[in-house]
């Protein structure tokens, strides 16, 4: 999975753009200026398109309003699970402390949720690993145990790598009957696939959507931001997202394409 997201960080749509007008500055002066050209316009129509107007809003804004946030007053969990996923395993390592991405909110809200509901036990899903054997999962527990949270209401899963693995572990682990009572915790433009692979297996939880990367509409305008690298940024994320939709499908790890309503 290190490798897969290393490829995507260096080809991907981020990158792209300037890959096309690298190559074609470097072949403007050995007698191919034509396709030096095509290849420098092609850099920045992509990176127009990319960076310029709100297309990775609108590719993120369907996957992370797929599910609406949950009536917790309205629910008695029998678990909450948290997939992994917003641990900086690098940072960490060079500090030596926990550090954390943007996705964050994935482990701070399951926290929450944990101290709400005593009773409920929280499944911290994960398993990838720096060379030293340091898993996001030993950073998850080791930040909810600074927090104050009884390990005794802490349960590891971190024996997978992806999120169809996470779900076949977590139902050997609960069973089905306790994980329909139980909260998924994952960013909303994660939500759908990770729905999906639970499915597959047979199994529904409750979502619960955190980590939004899109922001309210106030009219046609607002989708438009001058920020041309975050823009790339989130069109990279949602175009990775959608990819992962397209793959799982297509190697048959999920049912169908998008979550049934």
């Amino acid at each position: 999975m290190t490798l897969n997201y290393s490829l995507w960080s260096a080809l991907g749509p981020t990158s792209l753009p300037f890959w096309l007008l690298l190559i074609g500055a470097a072949l403007l002066p050995v007698r191919r200026s034509r396709w030096g050209r095509r290849l420098i316009g092609a850099g920045l129509a992509l990176f127009v398109v990319l960076g310029l107007l709100p297309t990775g809003f609108w590719l993120m804004r369907p996957l992370e309003m797929r599910y609406a946030a949950p009536d917790l007053d309205q629910i008695t969990p029998r678990a909450i699970v948290v997939l992994a996923g917003g641990e900086d395993l690098p940072a960490s390592a060079l500090r030596g402390a926990p550090e954390f991405t943007h996705a964050s909110e994935r482990l701070l809200t399951g926290i929450t949720l944990a101290r709400r509901y005593p009773e409920a036990e929280l499944y911290l899903v994960g398993g990838i690993s720096l060379p030293d054997g340091t898993k996001d999962t030993d950073l998850m527990l080791q930040t909810a145990l600074d927090l104050g949270l009884p390990r005794r209401q802490i349960k590891i899963i971190s024996s997978t790598r992806n999120t169809c693995e996470n779900a076949r572990a977590t139902v050997t682990r609960l069973g089905r009957e306790d994980l329909s009572r139980s909260l998924l915790i994952t960013s909303a433009f994660h939500l759908p696939r990770a729905m999906l692979c639970f499915e597959a297996v047979n199994s529904t939880l409750i979502p619960v959507p955190v980590d939004y990367r899109t922001w309210v509409l106030e009219g046609p305008a607002s989708t438009f931001r001058l920020a041309p690298v975050a823009n790339l940024l989130l069109a990279d994320l949602a175009l990775h997202e959608w990819a992962g939709l397209l793959y799982y499908r297509a190697t048959g790890r999920t049912l169908r394409l998008w979550p049934a309503d």
